[in-house]
């Protein structure tokens, strides 16, 4: 607030200070210092004193001189409005009070201000001024009308993704650059692409295909303050409850993302809410051991009034309260609000009913569809009824073993069924209070339960199962229930945490803890679509009224989806994908993608889609040839696809030439198969296919369909590729999932001979940990040498690169090994693993050639040599992303940006510009110092000491390295800049494809988007 009254009143911090201190000595204003900034509120008598004194000219007059001090400063570049928890609030309301009405446009359509609102209000307080202020917006022009639609629809469907801008080093490039990802047509695209035009100096991106990626089905993303753990629709179609993690439960608009009303009574988390079947109120079950009912008839009357309010005043001199979205607090809540409350002062309630008696968190609850009665069950096993007054009807305190997780009514309320995390669903008389049946087949907690219309069915959802539950008129179950299969393997550890079924009863919608929800269509017993890229964990589901929308909780994050759009087939792509540059022409490019059911759709799960181009025209989608492709790769010359399958199976697509008069494609060519699913595949020479599987072998498989399997490895091949021996044949090389490096010798002109059996009875339990090179002539082992001890390699590469051994000499005996291998000397293998560590290590001898150890920033996910090997990038689980020297021992510099694992990297050949990609893709700028010194060596030198400028996205580790006499510190000899960022749909990307010029990026996030990015 002082740095507003030092704006409006033209004065320094000090001043201010001095002048507020003066007021609060006179008692009449209030300080307060919070977290180290001072407060400052009025009573109401004074300010209604004010309100009165001031006519309305004078108050305009007053609201007119604020704004024109806001232009004067800032006007230029209204990007740079202070974020003072005030300016960026309430400076539409000024406006609008000043009865300058003529100015809105410059605010709201000025991409600068809007990036920067959206950075730090949220959609939310944006939709909701396009709204208000509407009309004055619309004046002039229907161009205006135009704009502002397309101003709305960016803050609606991408304003979420805004929030994470503050921390670029120049939120305005990265809001600019989201606006990029408008349709051509959107005048929010043309606004963005004026500001490139002007700003040759600053990174963009061009989106190339986004025209052809329609992602009509996410209609908006609310974003909240914190986790949401349940939603529900209220009887008024477009308001929504929300419950909060921190015991808060919101009435918001799921069209323009407005909240309406806040529900305060309850001190912990909200875990389930429910309306009653008339609409006036709502129920939640909290984790702070009660039930409490709610007025919401009243809240949604109140929340309606205030639209039809806040729509019609538009006259400054009117009197009326201003439409701005915070109303001032009532006296006791100004000077007490709920999140700064003395302990002595009670919590607000605003709830009509309490009931309590679990004495425990209760977990759920339901309203009868007769309205009649609730049921409600707790953390200690207990289920309670109680009639629509509040009283209780029926007690079971040991209704199952475990607590209960789940409830629900029969449609015509006669009985209810409970879940539990003992695994068993229980099904109860409702007006008795009777047991029924127990229905125990679930061998994990029951998370969910719906019952059908009929009267005669239960679909009960476990962590990891589904099951439908029929029964005939007596009640008695029959042994008709669906098993799910998750067609994943058990690393995943993949669970469903809620679900909801449709209408007519024959979809079921899950979420999981993949960040996605499934579409199970029940008569079919199989699942139709997916939808992928939300924020977190999918925790609450609920559908719309006529079916046609659902609404999605994930996080902090409400997302609501239309069912009726259906994505195009370049939306539904998973996220591992091949693609490459046939030449130097960016249009040269060739990706091979897999399809995903992504939103409601007929498409079959796994098949290969082949497109072409900067606009990812798609040129090939071929037929299922039986199990689904789960791993594929392309060749050079771009003429081949390698596929791997679900199955096992391998095989190969001939692609026409690009520009090709026909599409026709031959049926796939099935190299053979493995015992289990194919995770790692490469091309070698003379379009030679390796591949790796799931049953730990690597198969190496010939042009002319001959093939070598290549056995006794530990794990799972997870890397597979081959390598040019020194007598011109061919060195096969797999990685497995526990660790350990194997090699095969192929003779040039002669096929691999299948290996002899490995005994590895010689090998002690740290085997996950031994790099060993065989022979695959002999089946003796070349060399063997440990690489991380007692961890887990995460990521390896063979690299070309002539490097002294860390000891700087060579032995006799290193020399002699050198001559007896057939390995080149200049293979390098590079390793990295959980124990933050990664080695350079020989391939040849096993030598050690140099270690880093960056424990400190975690386990290292993925790593990159820069083109002379004289830069390491790591990129770590916990988002950081770090930069060592390999030629000089000095102190990494760590890059701090992403919240997830950095899943991918790329460095220029120059080494001076780096790409990570993460839970975005960011692009940074390196300065490397080729001359390092120490501070007195650069002083000496005539240099300035090289630092590195502060900044929370750019710190040093609090380790120190030094250099070789262990004497004097190193100082850093690496900056680096955040050009720019790029936000995805989705949640993440796993892998990026980069052009030889650096002017073309390719990726798919998990939401089944593909990126083609094109430097402007």
């Amino acid at each position: 607030m002082a740095q507003v009254l030092g704006t409006y009143w033209d004065m320094s911090a000090d001043d201010v200070e001095d002048a507020m201190n003066d007021l609060v000595n006179k008692s009449l204003v209030q300080d307060m210092v919070d977290s180290n900034t001072t407060l400052y509120s009025m009573h109401d008598l004074i300010f209604d004193y004010l309100a009165h004194k001031y006519t309305s000219e004078q108050k305009a007059e007053m609201h007119g001189k604020l704004v024109e001090r806001y232009l004067d400063k800032y006007g230029s570049d209204l990007s740079r409005l202070p974020d003072d928890d005030y300016t960026l609030w309430f400076i539409g309301q000024h406006v609008h009070r000043s009865g300058q009405h003529h100015l809105f446009p410059r605010f709201y359509f000025d991409l600068g201000f809007v990036g920067n609102k959206l950075r730090v209000t949220g959609p939310s307080d944006l939709l909701s001024d396009f709204r208000k202020y509407g009309e004055f917006l619309d004046r002039d022009s229907n161009d205006n009308i135009t704009r502002r639609i397309d101003f709305e629809n960016f803050v609606r469907t991408a304003g979420h993704r805004a929030a994470g801008l503050s921390k670029a080093d120049d939120p305005a490039a990265a809001a600019v650059q989201l606006a990029l990802c408008q349709p051509d047509s959107s005048e929010v695209y043309k606004a963005a692409e004026r500001i490139c035009a002007e700003s040759s100096d600053q990174l963009f991106f061009r989106w190339r295909n986004k025209e052809a990626m329609r992602w009509s089905n996410v209609l908006l993303t609310k974003l909240f303050s914190g986790s949401v753990w349940d939603v529900v629709f209220t009887y008024e179609e477009n308001l929504v409850l929300a419950a909060y993690g921190d015991g808060h439960i919101k009435l918001w608009n799921m069209l323009t993302g407005d909240e309406h009303r806040s529900f305060h009574g309850h001190s912990d988390r909200v875990n389930q809410l429910t309306v009653s079947p008339s609409g006036d109120r709502f129920v939640s079950a909290s984790e702070d051991g009660s039930l409490k009912i709610w007025d919401l008839d009243a809240a949604i009357m109140e929340a309606l009034g205030t639209d039809d309010d806040q729509l019609t005043v538009h006259d400054a001199s009117s009197g009326q309260r201003t439409p701005s979205p915070r109303i001032r607090h009532s006296s006791s809540s100004a000077f007490f609000p709920e999140s700064r409350r003395p302990s002595g002062l009670p919590r607000l309630d605003d709830s009509v009913q309490t009931l309590e008696g679990h004495g425990t968190a209760v977990a759920c609850v339901d309203w009868s569809p007769d309205g009649h009665y609730l049921i409600s069950g707790a953390d200690n096993g207990g289920v309670k009824v109680w009639d629509c007054f509040g009283e209780e009807v029926h007690s079971h305190p040991t209704a199952h073993e475990k607590n209960v997780t789940c409830c629900s009514f029969s449609p015509d309320s006669s009985y209810f069924a409970t879940g539990s995390a003992d695994g068993k669903v229980r099904l109860w008389c409702t007006e008795k209070g009777d047991q029924l049946y127990t229905f125990s087949q679930h061998n994990l907690r029951v998370i969910s339960l719906s019952l059908s219309k009929d009267n005669n069915s239960i679909v009960s959802v476990a962590d990891k199962e589904i099951f439908l539950w029929v029964w005939n008129t007596d009640r008695r179950p029959s042994r008709d229930f669906i098993p799910v299969q998750m067609g994943r393997s058990a690393v995943d550890h993949d669970l469903y945490l809620c679900s909801r079924l449709n209408e007519d009863q024959r979809l079921l919608v899950v979420g999981t803890s993949s960040n996605m929800y499934e579409t199970w269509d029940l008569q079919e017993k199989r699942v139709i679509s997916t939808q992928r890229g939300f924020a977190g964990s999918v925790t609450s589901l609920v559908f719309s009224r006529d079916g046609k929308q659902l609404l999605a909780g994930a996080d902090d994050t409400v997302t609501t989806c239309s069912l009726t759009a259906t994505p195009k087939v370049e939306d539904s792509l998973q996220p591992l994908f091949s693609a490459r540059f046939v030449s130097a022409d960016p249009q040269s490019l060739v990706v091979a993608a897999i399809t995903s059911n992504n939103g409601v759709q007929e498409r079959r799960d796994g098949e290969l889609t082949v497109l072409r181009g900067l606009e990812g025209k798609v040129t090939k989608t071929t037929k299922p040839v039986g199990e689904k492709i789960i791993i594929t790769k392309i060749n050079k010359t771009g003429t081949l696809v390698a596929f791997g399958c679900e199955d096992g199976s391998v095989g190969v697509y001939h692609l026409p030439p690009a520009g090709s008069a026909t599409q026709e494609v031959p049926e796939p060519n099935i190299l053979g198969k493995h015992n289990d699913r194919v995770i790692s595949l490469k091309f070698g020479p003379n379009d030679t296919v390796v591949s790796g599987s799931e049953d730990k072998t690597m198969k190496v498989w010939w042009p002319d369909n001959r093939s070598v399997a290549c056995g006794g490895n530990g794990g799972a091949v997870t890397q597979v590729g081959l390598y040019e021996a020194r007598d011109h044949g061919l060195i096969a090389v797999s990685c497995s999932r526990d660790g350990t490096l194997k090699g095969w010798r192929a003779p040039v002109h002669v096929r691999l001979p299948r290996l002899p059996s490995i005994s590895t009875a010689d090998l002690s339990e740290s085997y996950r940990t031994v790099t060993r090179v065989y022979r695959a002539d002999t089946g003796k082992p070349i060399t063997a040498h440990l690489t991380h001890a007692g961890s887990t390699v995460t990521c390896y590469r063979i690299v070309r690169a002539n490097l002294p051994d860390e000891n700087g000499a060579t032995s006799a005996a290193t020399a002699a090994a050198r001559d007896k291998s057939p390995c080149p000397d200049d293979l390098v293998v590079v390793t990295a693993g959980v124990d933050g560590t990664v080695k350079m290590c020989r391939l040849c001898t096993g030598d050690l050639i140099k270690s880093f150890s960056l424990e400190e920033f975690g386990p290292v996910r993925t790593f990159r040599l820069s083109a002379d090997n004289h830069l390491l990038v790591t990129g770590h689980d916990n988002g950081s992303v770090v930069v060592s020297r390999t030629d000089h021992q000095c102190k990494p510099l760590r890059l701090q940006f992403h919240h997830s694992m950095v899943n991918d990297l790329a460095i220029h050949p120059n080494g001076r510009e780096i790409i990570s990609l993460s839970d975005s893709l960011a692009w940074w700028r390196l300065d490397v110092d080729e001359n390092p010194m120490s501070p007195r060596g650069r002083t000496r030198a005539g240099q300035s000491p090289l630092v590195v400028p502060p900044s929370p996205r750019l710190t040093l580790p609090a380790k120190r390295y030094f250099n070789y006499n262990r004497r004097t510190s190193l100082t850093p000899e690496i900056r680096a800049t955040l050009r720019q960022v790029f936000s995805f749909r989705g949640t993440l990307a796993r892998r990026l494809v980069v052009s030889d010029d650096w002017t073309t990026l390719v990726t798919i996030d998990d939401a089944g988007v593909l990126y083609v990015l094109q430097v402007m």
